[in-house]
């Protein structure tokens, strides 16, 4: 661990980056394939790639403001821990947004669907 301390912010960076275009293909690759070994496989190498980037992105955040930074890092592992744990399909976006009362979602709409007034959560 001291060794990595020692790596430049630069590198830090970087190894960030990578883990985050990885996120990306293999968010992309499951939302493509939709189901078999490769959309499982996706969805687990996602979840871990995310969570190394997070880690590094505290690590090179740190000095700037160390309490907002675990507290990023602390929101994003959990997001990977409900990622990993299959708990999506059970957690609506719309119970974890707190923009106002229940009438704001039930607004009628023409679709028959609730109304989220242009918010693109919906």
């Amino acid at each position: 661990m001291e060794r990595f301390a020692q790596v430049s912010p630069r590198l830090k960076a970087r190894i960030a980056g990578f883990f985050w275009l990885i996120v990306f293909v293999a968010g992309s690759l499951a939302l493509y394939l939709r189901g078999g070994a490769g959309f499982r496989l996706a969805n687990i190498i996602a979840p871990i790639c995310y969570a190394v980037a997070a880690l590094l992105i505290y690590d090179l955040l740190k000095p700037v403001n160390k309490n907002i930074s675990l507290l990023a890092v602390i929101v994003g592992l959990m997001g990977c821990a409900v990622s990993l744990l299959g708990l999506t399909r059970f957690i609506d976006v719309r119970d974890l947004v707190f923009l106002g009362s229940i009438a704001f979602w039930s607004a009628p709409s023409f679709s028959g669907r609730p109304s989220c007034r242009g918010f693109w959560v919906c």
